[in-house]
């Protein structure tokens, strides 16, 4: 479990990081050979805008995607990746929240036009994982444009540590973390009941995540001791707990080789066979 604050790389060490991780060099060798150019006609990276009240023009990758329904009416709201895995906070309202919504898909990239750069305010930046101060705003003037064949763009990665690195990390630290589902629960704080999600890590250990009443996970996606949960973008607060942001979400997954032993172990040696990937937001 990692922290997500964006790290000012070059394009060259975030293809070397995926070269070590995944053991296939051949983007990092075409790059290195110049078979094909960094980007054509480069768009503005997340780390370089230099303040708000710009038109802007960007390359990103759609994070996630969430529509919620608000008291002035639709927000679409997005985390958007730029080719240095640094994130930023997209938002399309109203009209333009159906419009944009309907153009895009998560995963996919996108040549972003015209769109308005501003600041976000101290509370934005208090409940979202996304520590990039900017956020950028789509009107009638912006075009989305998916770009194709992007094998050089890199992809939403989840970093996870092991469960006693984070003991010594400070409260409030943003971390991502990844547990075999046990059961949703309440946990009185402080006089307050508090809806949880408790999942077991690798070594057999708790680990609970806060969740909000109206965001729920639904328990018909969820199967006891087989699903596995990874959140990206929880709040430390405690050794164990973890709160989510308004932003935060979670991976589904049916299966996943670091909780084979586990699951093993709980079903008397039988694996599960029921696979598929979902995403959640809160």
């Amino acid at each position: 479990m990692a922290s997500n604050s964006p790290r000012k790389i070059t394009y060259q060490q975030v293809l070397e990081e995926d070269a070590r991780e995944t053991n296939n060099y051949q983007l990092l060798n075409d790059y290195r050979q110049n078979k094909r150019p960094r980007l054509q006609n480069a768009q503005l990276l997340v780390s370089n805008i230099t303040g708000p009240g710009q038109k802007c023009e960007f390359k990103l990758r759609v994070a996630s995607k969430q529509e919620k329904d608000t008291k002035i009416g639709k927000l679409l709201s997005l985390i958007l990746m730029d080719e240095n895995r640094c994130y930023i906070k997209g938002l399309a309202w109203r009209d333009m929240a159906a419009d944009v919504g309907n153009r895009i898909q998560v995963d996919h990239v996108y040549k972003i036009t015209n769109v308005s750069v501003k600041e976000k305010n101290a509370a934005q930046q208090h409940f979202s994982w996304v520590t990039t101060k900017w956020e950028i705003t789509f009107s009638k003037f912006s075009s989305v444009e998916e770009v194709l064949n992007e094998p050089y763009f890199p992809l939403l990665k989840f970093e996870f540590q092991k469960y006693e690195d984070i003991v010594q990390l400070p409260m409030e630290t943003v971390i991502d973390v990844i547990g075999l589902f046990k059961e949703e629960v309440s946990r009185n704080r402080n006089g307050k009941y508090e809806e949880y999600v408790e999942m077991i890590d690798t070594e057999n250990r708790k680990i609970f995540v806060a969740v909000r009443l109206e965001g729920q996970l639904p328990s018909t996606t969820l199967a006891r001791l087989k699903t596995i949960l990874s959140f990206k973008g929880v709040k430390k607060s405690h050794s164990d707990t973890f709160y989510v942001f308004e932003d935060s979400f979670v991976k589904v997954d049916y299966e996943s080789p670091e909780f084979e032993s586990i699951r093993a172990w709980r079903e008397g040696g039988v694996q599960s066979s029921n696979s598929h990937t979902r995403t959640i937001f809160f």
